[in-house]
């Protein structure tokens, strides 16, 4: 329900407060200024601005909190985890996806934006590949369920 959402976005909003109130302590951490580059990153990117929530999220990511995100089709949803690789280019994202199109699709998003990302799957992992994850230098990959299921070299 309406309230039941509200609840949930009161209660968010006071985890991301404690959690930026603890990191600011632990090592002076910025909110204002990591949010400011967030969104100025994000519009040098795709020409558009950030919603609010994607911020928050991506704030929220680089906090170290976990984040659940429910938006319709189109909505933004990849940019979150997307940005906070943007601005830390030393860290990696895992996505697991159970629809190998939307691996793909997020994949060609992450490399337009200059990062290095693999869609691994079924139809793509290779031995090849396998080397390729093992440097460590992709920023995003993009997997399913199955893969860090049945395939033990891989989740290595």
């Amino acid at each position: 329900s309406e309230h039941d959402h509200a609840k949930r976005a009161a209660d968010s909003q006071q985890l991301l407060q404690e959690a930026r109130e603890k990191t600011r302590k632990q090592r002076d951490y910025d909110s204002e200024k990591t949010r400011q580059k967030l969104a100025s990153l994000f519009e040098e990117q795709t020409g558009k601005q950030a919603h609010k929530w994607q911020i928050d999220v991506s704030e929220a990511l680089i906090l170290g909190l976990d984040s659940v995100v429910i938006a319709g089709t189109g909505a933004g949803k990849t940019m979150p985890f997307m940005m906070p690789v943007m601005l830390h280019r030393e860290k990696f994202v895992l996505v697991i996806s159970p629809l190998k199109v939307l691996q793909e699709d997020q994949a060609s998003r992450f490399q337009a934006m200059g990062l290095k990302a693999a869609a691994v799957n079924g139809d793509t992992y290779s031995r090849e590949l396998q080397k390729d994850l093992y440097t460590q230098t992709h920023h995003a990959v993009l997997t399913s369920p199955e893969m860090c299921f049945e395939h033990p070299d891989f989740r290595k």
